[in-house]
């Protein structure tokens, strides 16, 4: 044990040794030389600072726009929901967060929506509702239980911005909202909007129906241009009584450098028709 440590000490001199020479030997001899050294490496210390400044400055933009973005939807959420609850007295909405307390919270609000007045453009009924039930899905779409992919997709008042993509590739822009449907027949359209572009691409996007607890489509179709100048594309499907309790996905996909925006959703019973 003792001769291993003398080994692993005289390894460990030598290879001092060796770096204080290589050292020694790069180092000027003359006093210009050494101030030429210090002035590189006093260059090369300070460029260091201004790329960690420059990080840090970068960062701190970062976290207060994030700062920023929940502060803005929280701020949305809660003057849309007290817009609702207007004029509501002694309701004694409980407030809680996560766990078994939720359910107060919609049972509170489920009471709220009986009184008259409110935000009539957020249908907080359905947001509410573990069903998709047949009428109109408008923006804000992320209320109703929509997500968005980040990075091609973004809220913009009332509806969904999608950005266009490089030739060849395809994303998932708009999925969800993830809610029960009662079985029977449907017809199910996607509605959209231009957005200014001097591309001149064509547009090639569309959407579908999916189950995720079975990994089935129910059908899919591909934005058409109406005579109004807006786009739809509408799916007609059949949900089957085994999938009565099982949830719906609508994936709006984008294929093409065409960008354009995403109003919402109409759906209808076809068994109402």
């Amino acid at each position: 044990m003792k001769a291993a440590k003398r080994k692993i000490a005289r390894f460990r001199n030598k290879t001092l040794n060796f770096i204080k020479q290589e050292l020694e030997a790069r180092r000027p001899k003359d006093l210009n030389g050494r101030v030429r050294q210090l002035e590189a490496g006093y260059d090369a210390i300070a460029q260091d600072l201004a790329i960690l400044k420059a990080e840090q400055q970068m960062s701190a933009v970062r976290q207060q726009a994030l700062v920023d973005y929940y502060e803005t939807r929280i701020d949305r959420i809660y003057a849309r929901l007290s817009a609702q609850t207007a004029g509501v007295e002694g309701l004694g909405i409980h407030i809680a967060q996560d766990g078994p307390d939720d359910d107060v919270i919609l049972d509170g609000f489920k009471k709220a929506l009986q009184v008259k007045g409110g935000y009539a453009n957020i249908p907080l009924p359905g947001v509410l509702s573990d069903y998709l039930e047949p009428g109109t899905i408008r923006g804000p779409l992320t209320l109703q239980g929509f997500k968005i992919r980040r990075g091609i997709a973004q809220e913009a008042g009332d509806g969904v911005i999608v950005s266009k993509l490089d030739r060849g590739s395809q994303q998932t822009a708009l999925y969800g909202p993830y809610k029960k449907l009662l079985p029977g027949g449907y017809s199910l359209t996607l509605l959209a909007e231009n957005v200014a572009d001097k591309s001149g691409a064509k547009m090639d996007a569309g959407f579908d129906v999916y189950c995720p607890s079975v990994d089935k489509s129910f059908g899919e179709a591909r934005l058409q241009l109406t005579p109004d100048g807006r786009y739809t594309a509408t799916v007609v499907f059949d949900w089957p009584m085994e999938l009565a309790g099982h949830q719906v996905e609508l994936r709006v996909v984008q294929r093409s450098h065409k960008p354009f925006k995403i109003i919402g959703f109409d759906i209808q019973s076809k068994d109402s028709n």
